[in-house]
């Protein structure tokens, strides 16, 4: 079993911005993780992976986990159509399918863990260790991270979360 960090942040295409937040919250309704072709760890990922969920600028926090159903696999036309949203953004040539999806009561600023991440050699530049997309980490990285994580919300709670702010604040 592999150890990864989703990294989320916000996205200009089809002449919008979509915000790191909305993006991880449309994503974890779907039950589905968008990947380009020049992911990092794209063809690593495999069903049973375990997750954490990074949101970027502002946020800068650990928001959610959860098990891949699946590994990386390339969509068809029909499944890109009913994961589209109306925008090209939501219409990527590779996913993976998740579940036993953990959106946490309040979000894990990385400030809060910085020191007792072993992925994060160097701590003053900590932000670089957060590009590309999929980055793996350790077991006892993860653990630290979602045993920190607090209460947390079903994916269907979701539907009750009426703002990007109050999504961002955990509440």
């Amino acid at each position: 079993m592999n150890y990864w960090i989703f990294i989320v942040t916000t996205q200009e295409s089809d002449g919008r911005e979509f915000a790191a937040e909305d993006v991880l919250r449309q994503r974890i309704e779907d039950e589905f993780w968008g990947l380009g072709e020049k992911t990092p760890n794209r063809k690593n990922v495999e069903q049973g992976d375990k997750i954490v969920f990074y949101v970027g600028n502002p946020v800068k926090s650990f928001a959610a986990s959860a098990t891949l159903a699946t590994g990386a696999f390339k969509l068809s036309k029909e499944e890109q159509d009913s994961l589209w949203h109306g925008t090209e953004f939501y219409r990527p040539p590779y996913g993976v399918r998740l579940k036993n999806i953990q959106v946490w009561g309040y979000r894990k600023p990385v400030a809060d863990l910085l020191l007792t991440l072993d992925f994060i050699e160097n701590k003053e530049f900590w932000g670089t260790y957060f590009q590309g997309g999929v980055r793996g980490i350790g077991e006892k990285d993860f653990e630290r991270i979602i045993g920190s994580s607090g209460p947390t919300l079903s994916r269907n709670s979701l539907e009750n979360i009426e703002s990007t702010a109050e999504f961002a604040l955990g509440l």
